[in-house]
């Protein structure tokens, strides 16, 4: 093992044979040497032990660390990053790769942008590598609508440490856990570049939870526990509690306009803490939710409630990345010229 490795790759595995070799392999082609992977082989019952084990007697930046029971994938990220020796640390799952200059070109962003968190765009592939679409991350200011971070990502060592790693209660939610924590907390950079591939298959742990964006979240009782939260990190109210968690979606909109002043102001006490290169505002994709919300709506849409819109939120309407065709068609919906 080098004396000094400046980055640290966390590799949780349990049963990942099929794509093991390929995520290790794409350590290993990295332009940037100055690393070591830490393997933790949460009790396996397929070949990824003996997989993991070929490569660390190939290599002697390779540790691996086989769990005595299954700990899950937060516990066993948490065992990993205890044991990273470098200044930077980031981790990846068995079944997707890097692209050969990830570390390189993420490791001149965090130094370049003086940010403690760094992440970038990437490929979705499918099982068998094939390209399904390129997907863009951030900004972090739309986190609280869902995970905006995604699977590319490098940090420093502090981050980990000062929110006490990743919430071992919170298994397949873990990464949005931490991220929002990290939110309020550190400073992120977004890198334009992509330089991952994040890949989907049947039987992924993604493909059975909320990795992307949608209309608000998928709210399950750990998500909700995650909520809570932040919820009493900033002293949301209620009402904001209540909008977020549970709130049906086809009383989204009757409900935020009871409650709209005390939605916003707690939206902006989050928003306050976020630092990034970005512009983009979490009462901006709020107000993108709602504006989406309406066009699939059963809410009745007249010309009263057009006028309130219009009186106290009219960016529901009018934002220069809207399509003026669609915000015509939209408008006209309130007065049944559909």
């Amino acid at each position: 093992m080098q004396n000094d490795p400046i980055i640290s790759i966390i590799l949780p595995v349990f049963n990942g044979e099929k794509f093991l070799d390929d995520a290790i392999q794409s350590c290993l082609a990295q332009s940037f040497e100055s690393f070591e992977l830490i393997i933790i082989n949460d009790c396996s019952t397929d070949s990824s032990k003996e997989i993991a084990e070929k490569y660390a007697r190939l290599d002697t930046r390779i540790t691996l660390i086989n769990n005595s029971s299954n700990q899950k994938l937060p516990a066993s990220l948490n065992i990993g990053h205890k044991l990273a020796k470098g200044d930077f640390l980031l981790w990846s799952s068995d079944d997707n790769i890097f692209k050969p200059f990830f570390l390189e070109k993420s490791l001149l962003a965090i130094n370049y942008s003086k940010a403690d968190i760094v992440y970038c765009n990437y490929d979705i592939i499918l099982e068998n590598g094939q390209l399904k679409r390129k997907h863009k991350t951030g900004p972090v200011a739309h986190i609280i609508f869902g995970n905006t971070i995604g699977a590319a990502f490098i940090y420093k060592k502090e981050v980990f440490k000062k929110l006490n790693g990743y919430d071992e209660e919170l298994h397949t939610v873990e990464d949005f856990d931490f991220w929002l924590r990290a939110a309020l907390n550190f400073k992120f950079f977004h890198l334009d570049e992509n330089l991952y591939k994040y890949r989907i298959h049947c039987s992924s742990l993604s493909s059975k939870t909320v990795q992307n964006e949608h209309h608000f979240l998928n709210l399950n009782e750990k998500v909700i526990k995650v909520f809570n939260k932040l919820a009493l990190n900033l002293c949301w109210s209620q009402e904001t509690i209540f909008f977020f968690m549970f709130v049906p979606k086809d009383r989204t909109f009757s409900f935020f306009k009871s409650h709209s002043q005390k939605i916003l102001a707690d939206i902006k006490k989050f928003q306050v803490q976020v630092s990034e290169n970005s512009d983009s505002q979490s009462t901006s994709k709020l107000y993108f939710l709602l504006r989406q919300h309406l066009k699939t709506t059963s809410t009745r849409l007249d010309c009263r409630l057009f006028i309130w819109i219009l009186l106290n939120h009219p960016k529901i309407f009018f934002h220069n990345s809207y399509s003026k065709n669609e915000t015509f068609k939209l408008i006209l919906s309130f007065f049944n010229f559909r």
